[in-house]
């Protein structure tokens, strides 16, 4: 299901909550907007789970009307991503469809913040549901990346927050988690103000890696990165090249024709490592094709893949926006993991995203030796977890708190001794040969 809240404002009031769209999960969305006292509107074209008896959801002009200054708004401010486009998440609703998708907006005619979320029930903190079967699900909202944006005024922000505090105070949600909030930002400043005193919260901090993409030089994008490195990485692609007798083609899919071979190739690809066994990279689903088609239609995703002797052996997959790559997923065949093909796919993407005019490619969160090595700035990052009242919440937050202790312990003690990145490679391959 998929929800907005549209906020609207008047020089003397602060913004508040009146709309919530509705995809689908009915229950879910009037008891979210209950607790924020907002009035539900269907998404323009799909009663799902609204019926019109039930609310004044019916009115698909002013959905529509409201979409349109959304859509606005990210142009404007140019913030849009494939998690808060008004276009990306039809499709991606499409994709999820066992998962409701909130967006709460605030505006009058012009709007002024909005907060795109995923809502499902669940049991507790992942990392620990099988030692807590006996708790029951939570009712959770998990906020992306980009899913909290506004016009950088402090109306917004606090229009944001009282929209949170509504939800966890008046039990529209027992859990709220904001993924790769940036750290010390303004919207972390306001949901620790706002909601620290009131609420359990749960911070866990991480690197976010990116390079800037400068102007192509004779070396293309390679000239950004030291002399040995360069070298080394010329190596690689010769010795790779090698092993086709030169065969090496590098490919670039951005039309909708080609979106199909390219996920059915990737599949392919990572169901051969060890994202398999933990449900990430890549998969051929007939929502992930027409993601990609749609995204594609729409001049965003990126596509590429590089080829030894006509067969696809490493892939990277993502969407451009604002300037902006973001890397969904990449990986290599592992049979040819000695000559980094993924490393030097990852270069010719640099220079082909550069000559595209892009000025920045987001490896997005988490540790990776690859990301350190291309990577030219980084970030510190937050994700939050924020805990309502009551007793399975207070439980959850305690189970949360305990297990991701042992685990940034164990975590921190590897990194100290330099073995980090090994014990990542040994816990790789051993799930690729489980899965």
């Amino acid at each position: 299901m998929f929800f907005g809240t549209i906020g609207l404002m008047t020089p003397l009031d602060p913004i508040e909550t009146r709309i919530l769209f509705g995809m689908g999960g009915g229950e879910t969305t009037h008891r979210q907007a209950t607790a924020t006292g907002a009035r539900a509107l269907a998404w323009p074209g799909s009663h799902q789970g609204i019926a019109p008896d039930e609310t004044e959801a019916a009115n698909e002009d002013e959905a529509a009307r409201v979409l349109r200054i959304w859509a606005g708004f990210l142009e404007r401010t140019q913030q849009s991503t494939r998690y808060n486009g008004v276009r990306r998440l039809a499709a991606r609703a499409r994709v999820r469809t066992s998962t409701v998708t909130t967006v709460a907006v605030f505006a009058d005619d012009d709007l002024r913040a909005l907060i795109v979320a995923d809502a499902e029930a669940r049991g507790t903190w992942r990392g620990a549901r099988r030692a807590t079967p006996v708790l029951p699900a939570l009712d959770c909202l998990t906020i992306p990346e980009t899913g909290i944006v506004t016009d950088g005024s402090d109306a917004a922000l606090f229009g944001v927050t009282r929209h949170l505090r509504a939800l966890l105070a008046e039990g529209g949600v027992r859990r709220i988690e904001l993924r790769n909030l940036v750290r010390d930002g303004p919207v972390h400043a306001a949901i620790l103000r706002d909601l620290g005193g009131r609420f359990r919260i749960l911070a866990r901090d991480q690197v976010r890696y990116r390079r800037l993409l400068g102007e192509l030089g004779d070396a293309g994008s390679l000239h950004q990165n030291s002399a040995k490195t360069r070298q080394g990485l010329r190596r690689k692609q010769r010795k790779l090249a090698d092993q086709f007798d030169g065969r090496l083609e590098f490919e670039r899919i951005d039309q909708p024709e080609m979106t199909d071979a390219f996920i059915a190739a990737a599949a392919g690809i990572s169901a051969q490592t060890y994202q398999a066994a933990i449900d990430v990279g890549i998969r051929d689903t007939g929502g992930m094709r027409a993601f990609a088609r749609e995204l594609a239609a729409d001049r965003t995703f990126r596509g590429y893949l590089i080829r030894g002797g006509g067969r696809p052996i490493a892939y990277v997959a993502g969407d451009l926006e604002c300037g902006t790559f973001q890397l969904w997923a990449t990986s290599f065949l592992p049979d040819w993991g000695k000559y980094s093909p993924g490393i030097v796919l990852l270069n010719q993407v640099f220079d082909d995203l550069t000559a595209e005019g892009a000025h920045c490619f987001d490896f997005g969160h988490g540790e990776a030796a690859y990301k350190r090595l291309l990577s030219n700035t980084e970030r510190t990052e937050v994700d939050l977890a924020l805990y309502g009242p009551g007793a399975v919440a207070g439980a959850a937050h305690a189970i949360h708190r305990a297990t991701t202790g042992l685990r940034d312990t164990a975590r921190g003690i590897a990194a100290g001794s330099g073995r980090l990145d090994q014990l990542r490679r040994l816990w790789h391959e051993h799930l690729r040969r489980r899965g």
